[in-house]
């Protein structure tokens, strides 16, 4: 359990980089990293969104052996990144930095999976 916690808590620290990143500088993100031009409300809306999720996530730490249910909510974000970030590649409409997207990849699989992990061995462990 304490492994798992202290995971969640390196992932809540990966969302907050993000949401850093999308709500406090956009128009950095959205040249530099993904080379859009666009407007910069929607991207301090998903910063907003990224900083909900790793409230919500340090709040489910804080009571981790009460909410065990809802860890698989943590685990479907970073794999829906996945996803979402092999979508991009495979429909080849990702304009961005090549470095981003590596390192995003490696960022949300190690997370999704990691936590997947982790997450059925704390049921392991509860049973015995």
């Amino acid at each position: 359990m304490d492994r798992l916690a202290m995971f969640m808590r390196f992932q809540t620290f990966a969302f907050l980089a993000y949401a850093i990143g999308w709500f406090l500088l956009p128009d950095f993100v959205n040249d530099t990293v993904f080379g859009w031009d666009t407007e910069t409300f929607w991207p301090r809306l998903m910063g907003a969104g990224f900083f909900a999720i790793a409230w919500g996530e340090w709040k489910v730490i804080e009571r981790l052996p009460e909410r065990m249910d809802l860890v698989w909510m943590f685990v479907g974000i970073p794999l829906g990144l996945l996803v979402a970030l092999l979508w991009e590649r495979l429909a080849d409409s990702y304009t961005g930095s090549e470095l981003f997207w590596w390192v995003s990849v490696a960022v949300t699989a190690v997370f999704g999976i990691g936590l997947a992990v982790l997450r059925s061995g704390a049921d392991q462990e509860a049973t015995v």
